[in-house]
């Protein structure tokens, strides 16, 4: 009797439909959301001469540097920044005590 109600209970995995494909603007079936990786694929380009395939080298190279720079740039910017913070809270602080002093002096 138990072998009957557990197997009434559990049934068959259901098959998702095929689905329907949707067709973009152009005409070409899309992929479903779920199949599309996430990476870019670029279509093949001819190149017999070797001229793209340079400029994308130099291109790399080029913003290689730039995030290099600009990282760089970014770590300049914060040390001055607190160097010139130091320096002026410094002279405001000296400036301050000075001015407190002559207060002394003159009250006295």
């Amino acid at each position: 009797m138990q072998t009957t109600m557990l197997s009434a209970a559990v049934s068959p995995a259901v098959k998702p439909a095929s689905g329907i494909q949707m067709l973009d603007i152009l005409g070409t079936i899309s992929q479903p959301a779920a199949t599309k990786s996430s990476a870019k694929t670029y279509p093949f380009i001819p190149d017999p001469g070797g001229e793209i395939l340079l400029l994308a080298d130099q291109f790399a190279t080029d913003l290689e540097e730039w995030k290099a720079l600009d990282a760089s740039i970014s770590i300049s910017k914060a040390e001055l920044t607190a160097l010139a913070r130091l320096a002026f809270y410094t002279a405001r602080s000296e400036e301050h005590t000075s001015e407190l002093q002559s207060r002394r002096i003159i009250s006295y």
